[in-house]
């Protein structure tokens, strides 16, 4: 990382740490080494309703994504913090991008510890605003680390595209982010095929989200789904939209056709 850093700078450019936050493995099968998150801290796991921990096991068979660290579990937290602020420290880094910063899905959060905390709060807390509150807490929390240990260092985020379906089933209210200065950026990842479906996502913003935050809104635009003149009519409605720019999804679909890239200049 130090090197890319010199390199890129050295050049002009500015280096963002991706990192994915929540989720830690991908596979259907859990890591076998010891020394995974998995394996050390098995408590750290969330699970659904039915106690399964990757939705690859549910009982539609339904392929799932791997398996999440619980967002309400206090040692989770700890933890991610620590590795962000290592990182922001160590490094000269320009940015930290934070991606999966969300529940798995809407039936997630049934971590045992999480569970025990709510049932013994329930009076006063509310299930679904337990789950967002934790969440935003990470985000507040990455983002007065970063203003101690490195100011200059932005912080994004990539988030689901319809910002309502990410606040009530991802429990990821990236508007309340924006609005409270705790996010520099968001990217949605608005990577559908439709152009229909791709300006339904940008509506729902438009309506929910003062204009005053939109410049802090980078829309993501898939290339690995559709076509270059596809995509360009994604990037030319972005731009009429008026929001910060644009992110391409992603630098594999360049390196694997480059074809690709100068038909999406050509067609500009």
């Amino acid at each position: 990382l130090a090197y890319v850093l010199k390199k890129a700078h050295e050049r002009g450019l500015t280096v963002h740490a991706w990192v994915n936050v929540y989720f830690i493995w991908a596979s259907e099968k859990p890591p076998r080494a010891s020394h995974h998150l998995y394996n050390r801290h098995p408590n750290w796991i969330d699970t659904n309703g039915n106690n399964d921990e990757s939705s690859y096991n549910d009982e539609n068979e339904k392929m799932g994504e791997g398996y999440f660290l619980a967002p309400h579990h206090p040692e989770v937290q700890k933890h991610l913090l620590a590795v962000f602020r290592e990182l922001t420290a160590l490094y000269d880094l320009d940015g930290l991008h934070l991606d999966y910063i969300r529940f798995h899905d809407t039936e997630y959060g049934n971590n045992e510890y999480a569970k025990s905390y709510y049932n013994k709060n329930i009076i006063t807390l509310d299930w679904n605003n337990y789950r967002r509150a934790a969440i935003t807490n990470l985000v507040k929390e990455t983002k007065q680390m970063l203003m101690d240990v490195r100011p200059d260092c932005k912080l994004s985020a990539a988030v689901k595209p319809n910002l309502l379906l990410a606040k009530n089933r991802f429990f990821q209210e990236w508007d309340m982010w924006l609005a409270a200065g705790y996010l520099d950026w968001a990217i949605p990842m608005n990577y559908t095929q439709n152009l229909r479906d791709f300006a339904s996502n940008i509506d729902i913003m438009y309506e929910n989200l003062p204009r005053k935050y939109r410049h802090k809104i980078m829309m993501g635009i898939a290339l690995y789904n559709q076509p270059p003149l596809d995509a360009i009519d994604k990037i030319n409605y972005s731009e009429i939209t008026r929001f910060r720019g644009i992110s391409i999804f992603s630098y594999n679909v360049f390196k694997e056709n480059a074809g690709y890239s100068r038909d999406l200049l050509r067609t500009q």
